[in-house]
Formats: structure tokens, C-alpha cells, sequence
């Protein structure tokens, strides 16, 4: 049998909390083997998991990692800005604005109408019978930088940001994630101002089928709790990620729930080069690097994939500078060989994926008479 990541996430959970106990009973010897165990199941759970959250999965075990031999105050102390109580982060403050999200021009448009002004200015939202707050489901191929723009949105809005996977949620024993969707949404209640932002969310609100009882009480708990907080609380915005949307459970799209899309797509040329600008500021350039050009040939890469190819140049130059022991700046080679090296994450499919959505909703809210706002990639 096939070892699934999630078990392996679950595995380094339990560990955790095992290490934990251990420590506040003065066992550091033990503590640090439950640490140790914890940190490589999230390394063998990166190696299963899609790409989509690699990259956090490994970034959690470097933090298990960099707890051992550390002295208990140190290792179990949380800052009240990052104070968790359940499998999500909190954070007081993200330090990122729509204006640090680089293209993606008409979706941070439409957030901006849809949930950054109305919780704002709450008298003009008022006025005009806007909501203020409910629900907003991010949809886009993996990589295209969902849970920075959700970050951006909460610090736009100066709101706590509590974050959370899917499949964190969820648990193999019986009622346990009914009880976890509770808690994520009465935690999200305790601040006056909040952004509740689930990625995977397709992993918490699978399409219900006769195969999977247990999931169908977890997405019944789920939109429970949505259906809870409907004009409530004008100052929780609720943000689900995926790149899946099309096997999201469709009660889960119905109005007052995630009934506002927001495309977040592949970046375009303008948007690649001004990526290429930023990851590689600050670094000596050879004279005759055209980033315009460079730009132009990577049609198809996500702004992960552009992260990815700068890391690579950068990489390569460095290599020539330690072996002819002189400075050397980046020059058009290494683009080149970065770009032969570095393909686009991703596929067909994925795009066309969220593409069918894409139209799908667009042909349902024209029918309406109106718009749930689904926006252009830049």
C-alpha cells in the first residue's frame, strides 16, 4: 500500500505533540527524538506531496529542525503575533500589501471592490448594500502566488491573518474534524478584524459522494459554520485557495458562501519581467542581460517557476566567480542555462482546469444579469 503525504503530516503532528509533553516534563533526550521524528516525516511527506505544498511542508520541517538542542524557552515560546492553538497560524501582521504582489492588475482590482472597500468603509458599504466580508474562493494553477495575495489582502485590510491547509484539518479519528472546523471558526471570531484563509480548500470541501461518509460530515460542518457567521461579523473575510475548484462540493458555491471567484492565472510577459526584476535585485548584471527577452521565452512559467530560474542563474554565476576567484557578474549564459534547466511546473491541464471553471462561472453570472467577479490574468 501507497503511502499517502497527509499520513505523513499526521504522523509528524502527533510527534510534535508528543515532543512537546516530553519537554514540559524536563525529558530533553526525548523530546529531541519525538522532534527528530516529526521533522522527517515532513520530509518524507514533501516527497509525496504535490507541488503545491512542497515548499511549505519542507520550510515546517526546517523549523522542527532548527528546535533541536535548543533551550525549552526558546523552543516552545510564540510570539502573540504568531500564537496558535490548532493546526493554522495566526499572525497579527503580514507586512505585505496588494502593492507588493507584482501583475494579477485586475484581480487585486476586484478584491479590492468586492472585500477591501467594504469592510473599510463600512458606512459606504452600507449606502451602495454591499457585503462586507463572506466568502472568496482564489482558484488558479499551482505556483501562481495564491497565499501571497491572500497575505496581501489581510495586511491591505490591517487584519489578523489566521491560515490553515485543508487537509490540516482533517483527522482519521471519528469527529475530530468537525470539532477542528469549530475551533477554526470560533478562533477566527475572537479578532474584530479578520482574514480566515484555507488553502487546499478542495481538501476540505470534496464533492459529497456515497464513498466517502466522513467527508460529507466535514463539509457539512464546514458550511455549517459559514452559514453561521452570515451577517455576523461584517470584518471576517473568508478566502479558500485551490486548484481544483471544479471538484469543490458545489453547496459549497451557493450564495453567501464562496460565491465570489477570483482567477489567479499565469503571469504575462510584463508581469514575468517585473518577477525577473525583483528576484534578481540587488545582483550584478552583465551589460547586455535583455530581461525583455529573457521574459518573452517563458511563456507558460509560474511566478514560482521564475522564482526557480533566478535561484539557477544566480547559481551558475557563482560557480564561474569561485572558479576563476574573481567578482562576475550574471550574465546572458547563465539565463540561458538557467532557462534550458528550468521548465514550467505547469501542465495543461492544470490550466485548462481552472480555465473550464473560469468560463463556467463567467456563462453562469452573465445569465444572472451580473458578475461574481472573475478576473484576467495580467
Amino acid at each position: 500500500m501507497s503511502t499517502d503525504w497527509r499520513d505523513c503530516e499526521r504522523r509528524a503532528l502527533a510527534s510534535l505533540q508528543r515532543g512537546e509533553q516530553e519537554l514540559r516534563e524536563g525529558r530533553a533526550a526525548q523530546a529531541d527524538a519525538h522532534l527528530m521524528a516529526a521533522a522527517e516525516s515532513l520530509l518524507e511527506a514533501a516527497g509525496l506531496a504535490p507541488p503545491s505544498v512542497v515548499g511549505v511542508l519542507a520550510g515546517r520541517a526546517d523549523e522542527v529542525m532548527g528546535l533541536l538542542g535548543a533551550p525549552s524557552a526558546r523552543r516552545w515560546h510564540r510570539a502573540p503575533a504568531e500564537a496558535a492553538s490548532g493546526p493554522w497560524q495566526v499572525v497579527a501582521d503580514t507586512g505585505v500589501r496588494l502593492e507588493d504582489v507584482v501583475g494579477l492588475d485586475e484581480a487585486k482590482r476586484l478584491v479590492y471592490e468586492m472585500a477591501v472597500r467594504p469592510i473599510l468603509d463600512p458606512e459606504g458599504a452600507r449606502r451602495w448594500r454591499q457585503r462586507a466580508g463572506g466568502g472568496i474562493l482564489l482558484y488558479g494553477p499551482p505556483g501562481t502566488g495564491k497565499t501571497l495575495f491572500a497575505r496581501a489582502i489581510a495586511g491591505e485590510l490591517e487584519a489578523t491573518f489566521l491560515s490553515v491547509a485543508g487537509s490540516g484539518v482533517l483527522s482519521k479519528w471519528f469527529g475530530e474534524a468537525e470539532r477542528n472546523v469549530t475551533a477554526l471558526f470560533d478562533e477566527a471570531a475572537r479578532h474584530p478584524r479578520c482574514v480566515l484563509f484555507i488553502d487546499e480548500v478542495d481538501a476540505m470541501l470534496p464533492a459529497r459522494g456515497q464513498d466517502q461518509p466522513h467527508m460529507s460530515r466535514v463539509v457539512s460542518a464546514f458550511l455549517a459554520a459559514m452559514d453561521g457567521l452570515a451577517g455576523r461579523q461584517e470584518g471576517l473575510l473568508l478566502l479558500g485557495a485551490t486548484n481544483r475548484p471544479d471538484e469543490i462540493d458545489a453547496a459549497a458555491l451557493r450564495p453567501n458562501r464562496f460565491d465570489r471567484y477570483v482567477y489567479v492565472g499565469l503571469p504575462g510577459a510584463g508581469a514575468r519581467r517585473a518577477l525577473l526584476e525583483r528576484h534578481l535585485d540587488g545582483m550584478p548584471l552583465e551589460g547586455g542581460v535583455d530581461l525583455r527577452e529573457t521574459a518573452d521565452r517563458m511563456d507558460g512559467y509560474s511566478g514560482a517557476d521564475v522564482a526557480a530560474l533566478c535561484a539557477e542563474a544566480a547559481r551558475r554565476a557563482w560557480d564561474r566567480e569561485e572558479a576563476a576567484g574573481c567578482r562576475s557578474p550574471l550574465s546572458a549564459e547563465d539565463l540561458a542555462r538557467a532557462l534550458e534547466a528550468v521548465h514550467p511546473s505547469v501542465g495543461r491541464p492544470d490550466v485548462e482546469r481552472c480555465e473550464g471553471f473560469r468560463r463556467c462561472q463567467s456563462g453562469r453570472a452573465a445569465g444572472r444579469g451580473g458578475r461574481n467577479g472573475v478576473a484576467s490574468p495580467s
